[in-house]
């Protein structure tokens, strides 16, 4: 290979990572210039342009969605008449308390996997408070606000288990609704919740063990 032709390749070598680096920095400023608070939650309710989500955490935070003035991308979604009840969206546009007014919601692909992967809701912490016959009463925190203004107050909810509902439990095999005390702390995974936050047909239903103490 002549000295020529590694002079030249070297060259254009040099010209393209310069090249890249200065595209990556030009889109790294845009990004900045742009940066916009993003939500991301699961649809709990739908009203003509006002969609109300609820995020995914140890502490759901409830937002009402203004879309009227929102680019919609993904799943061949253009207006919130394209979004269903249960579907995941990420939101971004301005916050205020528990509203957002956004200007881009962008439609999540359907969670791949078993039926655990198909709850319409992240993991839901609480604290039994009563036992029907496997319907269960928990008292869980609810998140109201946004960032340092962000407060957490209790909360009374119906969890009503599906047929085949799982109950995992430490050092119980085979462990049943009837199982679940009050008193146990526990996190329901699954289902569908609804305005009030009560939860029917969940998935699983997971008691976390009590630290102990030293």
């Amino acid at each position: 290979m002549s000295k020529k032709y590694l002079a030249i390749s070297f060259l254009v070598l040099s010209f393209m990572f310069l090249g890249g680096v200065a595209h990556a920095a030009t889109d790294t400023q845009q990004i900045a210039k742009n940066h916009v608070p993003m939500v991301m939650g699961n649809v709990t309710a739908i009203s003509g342009a006002s969609i109300t989500i609820t995020t995914i955490g140890k502490t759901p935070t409830t937002y009402t969605v203004d879309t009227s003035n929102a680019k919609f991308v993904g799943n061949k979604t253009k207006s919130a008449a394209d979004i269903t009840s249960g579907a995941r969206i990420a939101v971004q546009g301005t916050i205020s308390g528990n509203n957002i007014s956004a200007t881009r919601v962008i439609s999540m692909p359907a969670p791949k996997g078993g039926d655990l992967a198909k709850n319409t809701m992240g993991p839901v912490r609480g604290t039994v408070t009563a036992n029907d016959n496997g319907t269960l009463t928990i008292s869980t925190s609810e998140r109201t606000g946004h960032g340092k203004t962000a407060t957490s107050t209790s909360k009374s909810i119906t969890v009503t288990p599906d047929a085949k509902a799982k109950v995992s439990m430490s050092g119980k095999k085979g462990a049943s609704l009837s199982d679940l005390a009050v008193g146990a702390n526990v996190m329901v995974i699954g289902g569908t919740k609804d305005a009030n936050g009560n939860i029917t047909g969940a998935k699983m239903i997971s008691v976390i063990p009590t630290p102990k103490k030293k």
